[in-house]
């Protein structure tokens, strides 16, 4: 974040074998145990709540389809 600059950064890992969400983290975040302090728009969980337009994304899934399913080179 700090070197683009950017105001605010979603991380999502997956497991392929099985498809499971295997983390995420969402930034800025906030104080769980002081809410007081705590920007409203960053009290939710981006990486789940958020629509993104599916662009790019739906490239990065129909590749990471055709590797899994790709044979394996001789």
């Amino acid at each position: 974040m700090n070197k683009s600059q950017a105001t605010a950064a979603t991380w999502i890992v997956q497991d392929t074998r099985p498809v499971r969400d295997a983390g995420h983290a969402d930034a800025p975040g906030f104080n769980p145990n002081d809410l007081s302090d705590a920007d409203p728009g960053a009290l939710g969980n981006a990486a789940m709540q958020d629509a993104y337009e599916p662009g790019s994304v739906s490239k990065l899934m129909s590749m990471a389809a055709i590797i899994d399913t790709a044979p394996p080179p001789p």
